[in-house]
């Protein structure tokens, strides 16, 4: 924004030196209306009646680009403590069971952590239908 501000008051400054001198007003509107679309609600409210100086813009200016930047890291940060909050225990040995048709019913299938659980209790499926048949 810095950049910005100094290249339109160096413009202004040339006019100004062959003896074009740009109004405050034209000033104000011409900063505002090439500041782009980041800008536009800004822009907007501004140029509403009273219109600042030029003088009295430059800090709003500078304000409202530190207000952005302020939102975007904030937006950021939310973003990606939702991002670790959805995903935890997704890594490397958590239990994550999932479920599969392929067009054939549903089958669920399991990770590493569950697939012993899952074969002890065939095992003991097993040796139950067995049992249950001596008797």
């Amino acid at each position: 924004m810095t950049k910005y501000i100094n290249e339109f008051k160096s413009i202004f400054d040339q006019l100004n030196s062959i003896g074009k001198p740009v109004s405050d007003k034209r000033k104000v509107f011409d900063l505002l209306t090439n500041l782009g679309p980041a800008y536009e609600a800004f822009s907007t409210n501004m140029l509403k009646p009273p219109m600042p100086s030029y003088s009295e813009i430059i800090p709003l200016l500078h304000s409202h680009e530190l207000r952005n930047k302020h939102n975007e890291s904030t937006a950021l940060n939310q973003t990606m403590a939702f991002y670790t909050a959805t995903n935890k225990g997704r890594g490397y040995g958590g239990s994550n069971n999932s479920f599969s048709s392929k067009g054939r019913g549903f089958t669920q299938t399991t990770s590493k952590g569950s697939q012993n659980s899952q074969s002890k209790s065939k095992e003991v499926e097993k040796n139950r239908g067995s049992s249950d048949g001596q008797d």
